[in-house]
């Protein structure tokens, strides 16, 4: 009998596994090291909204920022990106954001699902339903971003001042 359940189980893994898009499953891999590395951080969460219009989540080591998740969504489209800076130089050392757009408001149906890996070396990677569509050199103001700047520095000065409470 336990083996009955246990190939009945395999086989509905498999099955839901083959119901998801290459890029969620590329998504994944991604989303998963990056939670894994606040793990490894020990970062603590940090409840702060720097855009009400902007979801956030912040995880924070030794009162800065190492890992930030910003989330948008509109009438046809929805973002999720996440940061990780360095803690030494308060640079950005990589983003990795997903993009899913649907062809109608009801959301049946994608018209793109890309995803953009960045990071401060030289290389950028466009993910469209899981195939690599291209890589090239990075932006040069990959790394100071003004607005990301902006969200960090004022997340972290809401973090000290909660501190001091």
């Amino acid at each position: 009998m336990f083996k009955i359940v246990s190939l009945y189980l395999i086989f509905a893994v498999c099955t839901l596994q083959s119901c998801t898009s290459p890029s969620e499953r590329r998504f994944s891999g991604y989303r998963n090291n990056f939670y894994d590395s606040i793990k490894k951080y020990q970062a603590v969460e940090f409840d702060f909204m720097y855009d009400n219009l902007l979801p956030q989540k912040s995880y924070l080591v030794n009162g800065k920022v190492k890992f930030l998740v910003l989330k948008s969504s509109g009438e046809l489209c929805d973002s999720e990106k996440m940061y990780i800076f360095d803690l030494k130089t308060d640079s950005l050392i990589q983003k990795v954001e997903r993009s899913e757009c649907y062809e109608t408001a009801d959301r049946l149906k994608k018209s793109s699902d890309i995803i953009f890996v960045r990071t401060k070396e030289t290389t950028e990677q466009f993910y469209d339903n899981g195939m690599i569509m291209k890589t090239e050199n990075a932006d040069s103001d990959f790394t100071h971003n003004e607005n990301i700047t902006k969200i960090k520095t004022t997340t972290e000065k809401a973090f000290k001042k909660d501190q001091l409470r």
